[in-house]
């Protein structure tokens, strides 16, 4: 049995069959139970193709399987009864009384942030969140702008009621709804009356975070502050709408909203540019450097669970490239994946960011080398080669995902991407530099930013122009999610062939 579970092929079966099973018990129907029966002889299988099969295969599936889906179950439950329990308070003018969990998010005409709710009242009703299965928070919209930094506790009074869908400008219906409810957030409150007490101890996280927003906007233009905000702390928030439609149109939208995709990308170019400066050394530099990069963007965009998530995912290819165990990586991406399906089963079906960095992480693994001889043509000079090689493994491995949750594409987004990324590094690097020397001396932060607005420009510059481009996006593609399960699947069993 020992031998078994050490076997490589069958703790990558056992770590999917889980991470499928949870899903298929969330759905709990009959035709998700019989999917159940196909993963336990699909395991088995992956088993007996790689010489991995033994008497005990067929139960070690079958208990998992068993598992997997009875904690799918039970998290259903738990989602359910909880979700009864606050909607009775919908359309009523409540007091909720609980803990700021996340950063003031700026708003066209408020602002808003997300609370922990430790109760929720009205003049008949009390409910303590202590009681209930998960934990409960919610969104709170305020129009007084009242400062409540992350880490305070707060007692307010609004208007509560549902989250609701919402109509995107590509024309698509988002389930904002279900996409909340992956951070057990089940409505949202429409202030009226807040009291706001500050920690003792302050979050010197978000104080970095204030801070560094703050003198971007007086060292730089609104739109070049903006996209560095963007950059650095993965908020979209600071950008005016029309250049986040265009970044959408243009395929590049992903280098100011925190995911996978996003972290994946920068990884790739800060490898190149620190493999440029590596000298005989180029390729540990690039690999350490990306790794160092992409972890001090993480924690400058707050330690979120988006965040540690992909960065935890985007380390795991960098790492696995540097001890030359490609397969070695894909088993601990599995493992991360698990870890996390286990923290928050809701994230397997609602977390499009999750799935994201997961599809994304695994394209590199699995096809970047692929790529890189198709573009054999491409000279390496500058990390041109690998460029186009991470490029392409990340965008075709997500692309049917993407047509299937988001229903566009970017005609010009592969161009887009080949003149802006390679500069993103650079731009991120200034950037951070010069709100670093601003705060030691704010001539020296100034002397930089003069260097620094030069990447900005370019990006919102392109950016705008290839978005005037006719045709350069197309928001009418959509595929069903049978057809994507069915990409997937292909794309695993050829993976498995190769094995």
């Amino acid at each position: 049995m020992k031998k078994v579970l050490q076997n490589t092929v069958m703790f990558s079966v056992v770590l999917m069959l889980f991470i499928l099973s949870v899903g298929v018990g969330f759905l709990g129907t009959m035709w998700a139970y019989g999917i159940g029966v196909f993963l336990i002889i699909g395991g088995m299988y992956c088993m007996y193709k790689n010489n991995s099969y033994s008497p005990w295969a067929f139960w070690v599936c079958l208990a998992i399987v068993v598992l997997g889906i009875w904690y799918g179950m039970h998290t259903q439950k738990e989602v359910k009864d909880t979700r009864a329990a606050i909607t009775s308070m919908y359309a009523e003018n409540v007091v909720v009384e609980g803990i700021v969990t996340t950063d003031t998010r700026v708003h066209a005409q408020r602002i808003s942030y997300t609370i922990q709710v430790d109760t929720i009242s009205t003049e008949e009703h009390l409910i303590n969140t202590m009681n209930l299965p998960r934990t409960v928070s919610i969104f709170v919209y305020d129009n007084s702008y009242t400062k409540c930094p992350a880490g305070s506790r707060i007692t307010a009074e609004g208007s509560f009621s549902p989250i609701e869908d919402f109509l995107t400008s590509k024309g698509r219906i988002f389930p904002y709804q279900y996409y909340a409810l992956k951070d057990d957030v089940y409505g949202k409150l429409s202030l009226t009356i807040v009291d706001c007490r500050e920690p003792l101890v302050p979050n010197i996280f978000s104080l970095v975070r204030n801070y560094f927003s703050t003198i971007a906007y007086r060292m730089y233009s609104d739109e070049e502050a903006g996209l560095l905000r963007g950059l650095l702390l993965g908020s979209k928030d600071g950008l005016d709408r029309s250049i986040q439609d265009i970044f959408i149109t243009v395929g590049l939208i992903h280098i100011v909203v925190l995911s996978g995709y996003n972290i994946s990308l920068v990884a790739v170019h800060a490898r190149s540019l620190f493999s440029f400066f590596g000298g005989k050394h180029a390729y540990r530099v690039g690999i350490i450097g990306a790794f160092i990069f992409v972890w001090l963007f993480v924690f400058l965009s707050g330690q979120s669970i988006t965040a540690l998530r992909a960065g935890s995912m985007v380390g795991i290819a960098l790492l696995a490239e540097l001890w030359y165990r490609k397969y070695l990586g894909l088993r601990i991406l599995l493992l991360v994946a698990t870890v996390f399906v286990l923290y928050n089963p809701l994230i397997l079906l609602y977390d499009v960011s999750f799935h994201l960095s997961f599809i994304a992480t695994a394209s590199l693994l699995l096809f970047v080398e692929w790529w890189e001889k198709i573009f054999s043509f491409v000279p390496t000079r500058f990390g041109l080669r690998s460029i186009c090689a991470s490029m392409c493994a990340v965008q075709i491995g997500t692309l049917p995902y993407i047509f299937y949750a988001i229903g566009s594409f970017s005609i010009v987004g592969f161009i887009a991407n080949v003149l802006v990324l390679p500069v993103i590094p650079i731009a991120m690097f200034l950037g951070f530099v010069s709100l670093v020397g601003y705060s030691m001396f704010a001539m020296l932060g100034q002397a930089i930013s003069f260097v620094g607005m030069l990447p900005l420009a370019y990006v919102l510059t392109m950016s705008k122009l290839l978005a005037n481009v006719p045709f350069a996006s197309i928001s009418t593609i959509s595929i069903s999610a049978s057809l994507c399960v069915i990409f997937y699947t292909s794309v695993v069993w050829y993976s498995i062939a190769r094995w």
